[in-house]
């Protein structure tokens, strides 16, 4: 099907024509009632819609929790602990072969949503630097830009070392899992 300017002209000049001649004013002059009744009904669903804007539905809290998940590094297990202690921590199995504390943070997601949820992931693990103070870890958390992640360790659970959270390599895995599954689905912060 081709463009031809003449034809649209036509069917504009058609339109316009029958817009004239309808007699707009002479059918609102005989139906004031269905005129006034549309006109009614037009401000009473614009009214609602207004007001069900202002008013709003349920406003979601934010799901916050006291407790943070922590990975054994010995055993593989997840367990909750105040959100409030440093990595690493002490753990029932026991220190790492080299003498440290078994028990760093680890962020768990899910994908999906209700039924559509998926398991608990282990997204990746963080723990400090052994250089760095205890004080300096939540400070690394709120620092913005180039200052964020100074002194913070991460890695995959199955990846064998530890790279820092301000490196390309470590920003690299956090960045993943904030990422979709192969699903399409946006990972959901699991909480204890």
């Amino acid at each position: 099907m081709s463009f031809d300017a003449n034809e649209w002209k036509y069917r504009w000049c058609r339109l316009e024509q029958w817009w004239r001649q309808w007699p707009v004013r002479q059918w609102v002059n005989q139906h004031p009632r269905l005129v006034v009744g549309m006109a009614t009904v037009s401000t009473l669903l614009l009214l609602i819609v207004v007001v069900s804007m202002l008013i709003g539905g349920e406003s979601a809290e934010p799901v916050t929790s006291d407790q943070a998940w922590f990975y054994d590094l010995n055993t593989g297990k997840l367990f909750a602990v105040s959100a409030s202690k440093v990595p690493p921590v002490a753990t029932p199995s026991g220190p790492t072969p080299d003498g440290a504390p078994a028990g760093v943070r680890a962020y768990v997601v899910t994908y999906g949503s209700g039924g559509d949820r998926s398991e608990p992931t282990v997204a990746y693990l963080e723990t400090r630097a052994p250089d760095t103070p205890p004080s300096a870890y939540h400070a690394a958390h709120q620092h913005f830009g180039a200052e964020w992640g100074k002194g913070l360790l991460v890695r995959r659970v199955d990846d064998p070392e530890w790279v820092p959270a301000d490196s390309p390599t470590g920003r690299a895995i956090i960045e993943r899992a904030h990422q979709p599954d192969d699903q399409g689905r946006m990972p959901e912060p699991y909480l204890p």
